[in-house]
């Protein structure tokens, strides 16, 4: 996460979302399709830190764990 490589994905997420924030400024009230559409890409792009978050945290522990395997076989 603190690589480049993590803040620049990081970065393109939270652009995605910036972007369907402004989709949403420019829609009609009665467009509910795209307002939909929006919503829904905002809630992915946000969500995706967190899972970027989540599969790194589960490779470290499975990492942790298979050194301690190693170290104790």
């Amino acid at each position: 996460m603190e690589s480049e490589l993590g803040r620049c994905v990081l970065g393109m997420a939270e652009q995605e979302v910036r972007l369907a924030q402004l989709d949403l400024e420019k829609l009609a009230p009665t467009d509910t399709e795209g307002i939909r559409e929006a919503q829904a890409r905002a809630k992915m792009n946000r969500q995706f830190g967190e899972w970027l978050r989540e599969l790194l945290q589960d490779g470290e522990e499975a990492l942790r764990v298979f050194k301690q395997q190693q170290e104790a076989g």
